[in-house]
């Protein structure tokens, strides 16, 4: 059994017109997915995917089967994007406040892994790609 994010987002008045609000489960259906949430169940969306400032979710290589699981999971809706645009933007205040400080990044890093049988931060990988990639731009790792 895989706990799922049900993928209907309610409509509010700022939704753009002609904007799907259903992802992830509620898009997919019962359409099989190339890459697989759980560790060692599959490919590693990790490895697969990237995710851009403005919140968008892309394939990190050229691979239609990729880009195939981003639309089947409707991953770029837009309440999706602008969430994950909007938790970035928190973020990268409260990292300006610390002057990016690198045991500031790998606390943040830590607070947002997935662990099996826990609740995750909103849009957790999102961040981690974003935080992880700062550190490794600086020559840090995790």
């Amino acid at each position: 059994l895989l706990g799922v994010c049900m993928g209907v987002s309610q409509e509010s008045a700022d939704t753009p017109a002609g904007h799907n609000t259903h992802h992830c489960d509620a898009s997919r259906g019962n359409r099989t997915l190339f890459l697989h949430p759980v560790e060692g169940q599959g490919p590693d969306p990790r490895e697969h995917l990237q995710y851009t400032k403005g919140g968008e979710v892309k394939a990190a290589a050229e691979n239609a089967r990729v880009e195939d699981d981003i639309r089947a999971l409707n991953l770029n809706a837009w309440r999706l994007r602008r969430g994950r645009e909007g938790v970035l933007d928190v973020l990268w205040k409260r990292l300006e406040r610390s002057e990016f400080a690198t045991s500031e990044l790998r606390r943040i890093a830590r607070q947002h892994c997935i662990v099996a049988g826990t609740t995750a931060p909103e849009h957790a990988e999102f961040v981690r790609y974003h935080v992880l990639k700062k550190l490794r731009i600086r020559g840090e790792t995790e």
